[in-house]
């Protein structure tokens, strides 16, 4: 009978260590998680600026350097656009 106490005491220790180790290895992971999410809001936004600074710098300099080339797509996509709302309305 004083091995199966003991067993269960060393069950119980053995339990308890683990939990120990378990809740060392969430603060641990909070702990990196939040390094990388704090690392993450302070990097992203400025590479998507700069994307977004150069895309409409370019629109603006095709747009500028080539207007009657904007005026074309325009009504091009204009008259697609046209072209699909009548045929949608002949068909109702």
């Amino acid at each position: 009978m004083g091995k199966i106490l003991s067993g269960d005491a060393d069950l119980k220790e053995t339990i308890e260590t683990v939990k120990k180790e378990i809740m060392d290895l969430r603060k641990d992971l909070d702990s990196r998680l939040l390094e990388i999410q704090l690392a993450r809001a302070y990097q992203l936004p400025k590479p998507i600026d700069d994307l977004q600074k150069d895309a409409r710098r370019q629109m603006e300099r095709a747009v500028s350097e080539r207007p009657f080339l904007a005026l074309g797509v325009a009504f091009t996509v204009g008259i697609a656009f046209g072209i699909v709302l009548s045929a949608s309305r002949a068909r109702i």
